[in-house]
């Protein structure tokens, strides 16, 4: 590294902490360290604690310094649109998920947000990320300032990655994080990876920063380094490893153009080597992730680019307003066409995505907008601004960044607020920034704001459903199951109509509300609540099966099988399990028992649970039927017909499987063991035999040992009793004399013994077929037939 990288003397006079602004300082390093702490601030009570100390902390210490026309612009819009969501619906075409609900009959507020107050705790959480945001870009980060900040983020890093490291080893969870496998921090291990591989950059740009310098303990970082890419292995997660191997990469080679001695970045080159080195020789899972097919973004497993075309389409719906914040994965349900499967997906797989869909499409646009200012506004990177370091920290924004179009990292304040640090301290010093009256006074309005939202919190989080948040829903839901256990259905349905107002979008509540009408003999109720349940949560067949399962339980047995008709329609992929369970549930009432045969007739896997559980009358009446329609059974597979065949064996007409058995080739060659198994029971055993030998997978019989007559094969049988190949040998040996009786006497001695082989068996029923002992033959080939 030349000389010109470091600053001169009025520069370092400079960068002297301002003493008026050191508290703050001190707070914002202090703030930024609990949010991923506690837990990455996923629950309330962490986000609460964070919100009331940044609240104070805008209240004490605003920014003074304005971002310019521009930013400011960009944030009071991005503000604006969240608060669109709280404006009335008619003002804006209703999407599509809001008219069929409507036509359900159920009853959603009249804003934009079918949820406001859900929302309403979102968007407190959107502007302390936006306020956090702002007030980063605009602090007036001197030099030195600038160096202390990035050690303070590197040393907190290493330090998550070595509580990760130890509560790995120790198989402890350390408090306030959440129970995970992987013992992250946050309950995503991409959340807490992406953390760490933004660490990881920070923390080799200090490392190779001061080796470039020549500082005495700057390999203190590279093994700080090995840490944070242990944490990243035991993380089991890629993302984090690409973010900092692509980063170290992008960081290594700018420091490689800029210097004007190539030597010691070359030379250093070798810890890039050495740390994919690491991951490959420890990575073990880790690595195996790179290489199976969920890496591969085109496999069929892969649905990530599926829930983006369903997003899409759901952002077409609302393309100006957006569903409004923290409704997502309430209503994308409603729109997967691409993506659909058992699992709900809680979020569209994109920051930017995620943004377009509550927000509209001019909130990604105006988010890339601010990107693209702070990245202008980083440059230049010239000698005597840190610029190596600041190119590490502008290199952690843009990783950031590009993981937030395939995960969803910057919905986390955890996961945000040190990257957004690193960001404002990777502007370049000399900034336009001008002062401004206004602006200390909209952030203390801003700091009240969010310490009247936080105390809000608070007194949700102490039970008051006066202040609700989703911690008041998920009370509501836990109270409300309680209730329908003790068949309290008044209290249920008025507890679940009352948190209907607050999350008028949780399929769950309306399950539980219809539950209750159910037990309340309320018909037409019940049936809109479940129709509005079955709508929000279209692809769990669970829901439908447990809404027949609840008729059935009251008597409504029309309904119930009203519901589970639809349910196999539905669901034909489960509609076997699903038909087999119903069975189960009505299986001792002879009259429902018939319902159940015509309820799968439509589904030849369903007819098949019934062929297996049926009796032989209902096994007559419904295979004629199935015969006639389709005599060729051209509409089952050869699996599906060795079922069927299997099942007419047990509960139909033995004789009759084997006349048709034997009339069909291709049937008998799917059936054959059906067909022997036949001949046997009817005493036929010649033809059992026949058919095992045309059909069944049976050993030849060797020849006997070479060289070894009869007498010293039996000479070593008595000196070794116990070895089967001795004794097989010389029951070959007896049979190719066609001493007959000897050999069988022989092969029943060896039946209890361990190893028989199945060759012998097949000699055994040779030798009794010599004899016409046909049955006998029979028992010898059974094995073969039944195995």
């Amino acid at each position: 590294m030349s000389r010109l990288d470091e600053h001169d003397p009025t520069t370092r006079s400079r960068s002297r902490i301002n003493r008026t602004a050191a508290p703050a300082f001190y707070v914002v390093l202090a703030l930024t360290a609990l949010a991923p702490i506690l837990g990455g601030c996923t629950k309330l009570w962490a986000a609460a604690s964070l919100t009331a100390a940044t609240g104070l902390l805008f209240l004490i210490a605003p920014p003074k310094r304005s971002l310019g026309i521009v930013p400011n612009i960009v944030f009071i819009s991005l503000v604006a649109l969240a608060l669109v969501a709280f404006l009335p619906s008619q003002w804006f075409p209703l999407p599509d998920w809001r008219s069929v609900l409507d036509k359900f009959g159920a009853r959603l507020p009249a804003t934009v947000s079918a949820q406001p107050w859900l929302t309403f705790q979102a968007t407190l959480q959107f502007l302390l990320t936006l306020s956090w945001c702002y007030y980063l870009l605009a602090a007036d980060w001197r030099l030195a300032t600038r160096k202390k900040a990035w050690s303070f983020i590197a040393l907190l890093i290493v330090g998550l990655s070595a509580a990760i490291t130890v509560a790995n080893f120790l198989q402890a969870r350390i408090p306030f994080w959440p129970h995970v496998p992987e013992f992250g921090f946050f309950p995503n291990r991409n959340h807490t990876s992406n953390v760490l591989g933004i660490g990881g950059i920070m923390v080799y740009a200090l490392a190779l920063d001061g080796f470039a310098r020549r500082e005495r303990h700057w390999w203190i970082w590279i093994a700080a380094l090995s840490l944070i890419c242990w944490a990243l292995i035991l993380d089991y997660s890629r993302a984090g490893i690409i973010l900092l191997v692509a980063g170290v990469v992008a960081w290594h080679l700018f420091w490689l153009i800029t210097s004007g001695r190539k030597r010691r970045p070359l030379i250093a080159s070798a810890g890039i080597l050495l740390l994919l080195v690491l991951f490959a020789w420890n990575g073990g899972k880790t690595v195996m992730r790179f290489i199976n097919d969920e890496s591969d973004l085109l496999s069929p497993s892969n649905m990530r680019f599926a829930i983006y075309r369903d997003a899409v389409d759901l952002t077409r719906q609302a393309p100006l307003t957006g569903v409004g914040l923290s409704n997502f994965s309430y209503v994308f349900s409603t729109a997967q066409t691409h993506s659909i499967g058992e699992d709900v997906a809680a979020h569209p797989e994109s920051d930017w995505l995620w943004a377009a869909v509550e927000l509209g499409w001019l909130a990604p646009l105006l988010i890339m907008a601010v990107f693209v200012w702070w990245l202008r506004r980083c440059f230049p990177f010239e000698p005597g601004t840190f610029r190596l370091l600041r190119f590490g920290a502008m290199v952690c924004g843009c990783g950031f960044a590009l993981h937030a179009f395939f995960d969803v990292p910057g919905h986390h304040i955890g996961a945000i607020l040190p990257t957004l640090l690193l960001a404002g301290t990777a502007l370049h010093p000399s900034q336009p920034f001008k002062f401004s009256r206004i602006l200390p006074i909209l952030f203390r309005l801003t700091g009240i704001v969010l310490l009247l939202g936080a105390v809000f919190w608070f007194l949700s989080l102490s039970g008051s459903s006066n202040f609700p948040t989703d911690v008041t829903v998920e009370g509501w839901q836990k109270q409300i199951a309680r209730e329908l256990d003790e068949n309290e259905y008044e209290t249920a349905s008025n507890m679940a109509s009352r948190a209907l107002g607050i999350a008028s979008l949780e399929w769950n509540i309306y399950y539980q509300r219809a539950v209750a009408e159910v037990g309340l003999h309320l018909r037409a109720p019940a049936k809109r609540d479940f129709a509005i349940a079955r709508y929000l949560l279209p692809q769990w067949p669970d829901l439908w099966w447990k809404e027949g399962t609840t008729w059935a339980i009251a008597g409504e047995m029309d309904e119930a099988f009203e519901s589970w008709a639809r349910a196999l329609h539905h669901f034909p992929r489960h509609a076997p399990d699903l038909y087999r369970d119903i069975y189960g549930l009505i299986k001792d009432q002879p009259e429902l028992v018939d319902r159940w045969r015509l309820l799968g007739r439509d589904n030849n896997k369903c007819l098949l649970v019934f062929f297996r559980n049926a009796s032989p009358v209902e096994f007559r009446v419904e295979l004629d039927r199935l015969l006639a329609d389709d005599p060729e059974l051209k509409a089952f597979d050869g699996q599906e017909k060795l079922t069927l065949f299997e099942a007419w064996y047990h509960n139909g007409d033995k004789l009759e499987l084997a006349e048709a058995l034997r009339e069909k080739s291709d049937w008998r060659a799917i059936g054959w063991k059906q067909l022997a198994l036949t001949y046997a029971d009817y005493g036929d055993y010649q033809n059992a035999c026949t058919t095992a030998r045309a059909f069944a997978s049976i050993p030849p019989v060797p020849d006997p040992p070479a060289r070894l007559t009869v007498a010293d094969l039996e000479l070593q049988a008595r000196l070794h009793s116990t070895d089967i190949d001795i004794a097989a040998g010389l029951c070959l040996a007896l049979a190719k004399e066609d001493r007959v009786e000897q050999a069988l006497a022989r092969l029943q001695v060896l039946h209890e013994v361990k190893g028989y082989p199945d060759y012998l068996r097949n000699l055994e029923a040779q030798l009794w077929e010599r004899k016409g002992e046909w049955a006998k033959a029979w028992n010898a080939l059974r094995p073969f037939v039944s195995g």
